[in-house]
């Protein structure tokens, strides 16, 4: 059995990436950059990194909520970017978060310098790293001295979905056939895993988890006295699991209807433990959950 080596550079794993997991836009910031943009992954779901230094930004953030404001506060939910600053003169670690082109904040001190590593390498790639963020900005009252009176301001804080640094990226490259990657959801357990403990464990490497691509696919598991259809899981064309049968049914109708049109089904998959045993997890949406839109925007 093979086993996959350690992770690559991130600029070969970025390069590599990108064809599966991108859009093409032009990068708004004050360069004005042509650039890729990477949508990092994600364990969490939810924005729950602060950014900090907004109170700065306040204009900037009053235009990107627009006229979605609500002067009694509300949540936007938006996509930001994340971009190193080596040339800022209070901290070169710094990451500067942008929204519509506009920069709203950063990451705190501490946590820039952790991710700093792998966004460098993403910016040396000619790609930008994007994150899902949430905005909760409303108007509250504030004495204004040189009118002697209360007004209301604007206010706003951001949030960033950022895992691990080690899990922004899959440890492989998006599958070389044509495919489909299935929207996010809730996880699902992958079966049959200790038949490929080996090459699991090589997947979630020294840090001991880790994102890869996986696709899916449907096999004929021969019974007694019959034959049922469940849905195989593998890496790079290997098989490292299964699902159950009720699993296999909330996600097969899917590959089926992407098989039919000459399109493999990707799906996120996260690979947790070591040589003596691995868990392993598809984040994959159910197909009765999936919005019908997205049938035509995936072929």
């Amino acid at each position: 059995m093979v086993v996959m080596e350690g992770p690559r550079p991130v600029r070969e794993r970025v390069a590599e990436f990108v064809r599966g997991e991108v859009t093409r836009r032009t990068c708004r910031t004050p360069a004005e950059l042509q650039c890729t943009e990477v949508v990092l992954w994600s364990r969490k779901g939810w924005a729950n990194q602060e950014v900090v230094g907004e109170r700065a930004h306040f204009e900037a953030l009053r235009s990107v909520v627009g006229s979605a404001h609500r002067p009694m506060g509300a949540e936007h939910h938006v996509i930001a970017a994340l971009v190193p600053e080596p040339t800022n003169r209070f901290d070169v670690a710094a990451v500067a978060v942008y929204i519509d082109g506009k920069r709203v904040g950063y990451l705190p001190r501490e946590d820039a310098r952790r991710y700093r590593p792998v966004l460098d390498q993403i910016e040396a790639s000619g790609r930008r790293p994007t994150v899902t963020a949430r905005i909760w900005a409303a108007d509250y009252e504030d004495w204004d001295a040189d009118r002697d009176e209360t007004v209301a301001r604007f206010g706003a804080g951001v949030y960033v979905e950022l895992d691990e640094p080690h899990l922004l990226l899959p440890i492989n490259s998006a599958p070389i056939e044509p495919h489909v990657l299935l929207p996010d959801g809730s996880t699902i357990q992958v079966q049959d895993t200790a038949a490929h403990l080996e090459r699991l464990a090589g997947i979630a490497g020294a840090d001991g988890e880790r994102w890869a691509y996986a696709t899916l696919h449907t096999a004929v598991e021969q019974r007694a006295r019959s034959t049922r259809e469940l849905a195989e899981v593998r890496v790079d064309g290997e098989r490292v699991g299964k699902l159950t049968p009720k699993m296999s049914d909330e996600v097969l109708p899917v590959v089926r209807f992407l098989a039919e049109r000459g399109r493999a089904t990707a799906s996120r998959l996260l690979v947790s433990g070591n040589r003596a045993a691995v868990s392993a997890r598809l984040y994959v949406a159910r197909a009765h959950q999936i919005d019908d839109r997205w049938f035509d925007e995936a072929l």
